[in-house]
């Protein structure tokens, strides 16, 4: 089984037994990345949501966030983990909700709803499905976005191996990866990609031409 096959996840997610993991760094740190290419309040997309902290941690911010999975295990288990949280995103305007779609094929209601999209590994995974696959994840992702919305991927990979996947699959778009600096990029209870210290990661961020 590879990366791309729901079957590894479904897997993966069960040997967690309702433990929640970060792919790649730390939620902490990804939403420190993330924040200043972020709207100041909105609707989020979060791809491939796993059970990453990503998405309560932006709801705490004060945003709307519907998170995105094709395993309705580990979307069971980021939810009953972030349950006891709601009462203090919605002080600050903030909600969490967690849906179970592919990637490929959001709902049609969806159709310019968000103001912004964000993927923690999530674009990895669909690469190892084939080039094909992780484009209709991109271009799903773009036709559910508002027209000044944007989009950002964080990843480990480099540049040659992202940036023309995205610029073939969103022709309209601006293209711009950024090597992030990261800091203490885990935390006391949150298991994570161990290995994360010894790679770089970077945000593919897309704009639309106006």
């Amino acid at each position: 089984m590879s990366l791309g096959d729901p079957a590894f996840w479904r897997s993966f997610y069960q040997r967690k037994q309702g433990n929640t993991f970060e792919w790649f760094v730390s939620a902490t740190a990804a939403a420190r990345a993330l924040a200043p290419r972020l709207p100041r309040a909105g609707r989020i997309l979060h791809l491939g949501c796993g059970t990453s902290r990503l998405g309560p941690l932006l709801a705490a911010r004060g945003f709307d966030v519907t998170n995105v999975d094709y395993d309705e295990s580990c979307l069971v288990a980021a939810r009953t983990h972030a349950a006891p949280l709601a009462a203090e995103w919605a002080a600050v305007g903030g909600a969490c909700e967690w849906v179970r779609h592919d990637m490929r094929e959001l709902p049609s209601s969806w159709t310019s709803r968000f103001d912004a999209v964000v993927d923690k590994g999530g674009l990895c995974a669909a690469v190892f499905a084939g080039e094909a696959h992780a484009a209709a994840a991109c271009r799903e992702a773009a036709r559910c976005c508002t027209p000044k919305a944007q989009m950002h991927w964080l990843t480990d990979d480099p540049p040659e191996q992202r940036v023309e996947l995205l610029r073939a699959a969103l022709p309209d778009f601006d293209i711009v990866g950024t090597l992030i600096e990261l800091e203490a990029d885990a935390e006391d209870g949150e298991e994570s990609d161990l290995s994360s210290h010894e790679r770089e990661y970077y945000v593919y961020s897309a704009r639309r031409r106006v």
